[in-house]
């Protein structure tokens, strides 16, 4: 006798109000202990548990990185979603981060990836070990390895870029900052392909925007950096930079404290924009001149000092504004109907 399964619809219209929930469009279970008694039925099922690896999320191919660190340090752990158990499982997981690297996805699912293959990386004491310090062909045999080279192979293609075109500038820093924490693990590791089609995306990106792209190229790839950032582009960041610098500047001549603290509250407010929007391009104006090895001009400390100098002496007024309302009686919350609605 052939067992037939039911189509997506059926499942669907029995297991909701019961498994499962649906709310615009979207599918979930009615509480997370449901999700995990139903993995732990499913996953020693060697049939099944390859189904779900082949049509995994990116955020459950997330969870399956996360997996084999603990594999990795031996760890016997209680959890709560799909191991990869063999050699088989690993040559679908490979095929599926693939297949899901090479669509267009949003931002958040591309970096939920690449910080779970970051937490795959070798430590020692909870601190990250230095490629330099392990056998780096010996590691990239290994399934975490294997993995983590499968990800950067993806990332690097131009088809990559091709489908995730529309990321701005800041979306690719995202990308990339953590591509090249990955990739000094992986042996003679390949650079994004599509660097210097980046340089097109600068028009419209932001100050602060360009020069963390600049900083990932000068600390990763200084040769692209010099290839892609012309003369004309560095002069519009250094005259830029140093303008901001002197606007903020000039804004703190409008930071007066008064006697009567009449206007204590504005000018606190006031100096809290002020202090924050100079601190970031303090930061941008560093990490600029840091990065196309030139020294930091003077304007900076001058801001520096101002920010001290300027600073409000009676603290935070608003603090009195905040009212915490505590309540002694928590029978309410702790019924027997409140237990089991959790539950």
């Amino acid at each position: 006798m052939i067992e037939e399964h039911l189509t997506y619809e059926k499942c669907l219209e029995r297991l909701e109000h019961s498994f499962l929930k649906v709310s615009l469009g979207n599918v979930d279970f009615q509480h997370p202990t449901l999700r995990d008694m139903l993995l732990n039925l499913l996953k020693d099922k060697p049939d099944v548990r390859h189904r779900c690896i082949k049509l995994a999320s990116p955020n459950g191919l997330a969870e399956m990185l996360s997996g084999l660190e603990n594999k990795s340090l031996g760890k016997q752990l209680i959890v709560h979603r799909i191991e990869i158990k063999d050699n088989t499982d690993l040559i679908l997981l490979n095929k599926r981060i693939k297949e899901v690297l090479s669509e267009s996805l949003k931002l958040e699912s591309q970096l939920r990836i690449l910080d779970s293959a970051i937490m795959l990386l070798p430590t020692k004491r909870e601190i990250k070990v230095s490629p330099s310090e392990i056998n780096l062909k010996d590691f990239n045999k290994c399934p975490i390895g294997i993995s983590l080279n499968t990800i950067i192979e993806s990332i690097k293609e131009i088809d990559f870029y091709n489908v995730n075109e529309v990321h701005d500038l800041s979306n690719w820093n995202e990308i990339l900052s953590r591509f090249y924490i990955i990739a000094p693990y992986i042996f003679n590791f390949e650079h994004p392909k599509y660097l210097s089609l980046l340089i097109d995306k600068i028009d419209n990106s932001e100050i602060k925007d360009i020069v963390n792209f600049i900083s990932i190229l000068s600390d990763n790839n200084p040769l692209i950096l010099n290839q892609v950032c012309s003369k004309e582009l560095m002069s519009y960041l250094d005259n830029s930079i140093k303008t901001e610098l002197n606007n903020k500047i000039k804004d703190s001549n409008l930071i007066h404290y008064d006697d009567s603290m009449d206007n204590y509250e504005d000018e606190y407010d006031y100096y809290q924009n002020w202090y924050n929007e100079s601190a970031e391009i303090i930061e941008i104006a560093k990490n600029f001149y840091h990065s196309v090895k030139l020294k930091p001009i003077e304007i900076i400390n001058e801001l520096e000092e101002l920010i001290d100098f300027k600073a409000p002496p009676y603290g935070d007024p608003h603090e009195d504004d905040y009212e915490y309302e505590t309540s002694s009686d928590f029978s309410e919350f702790w019924t027997i109907e409140k237990i089991m609605e959790d539950l």
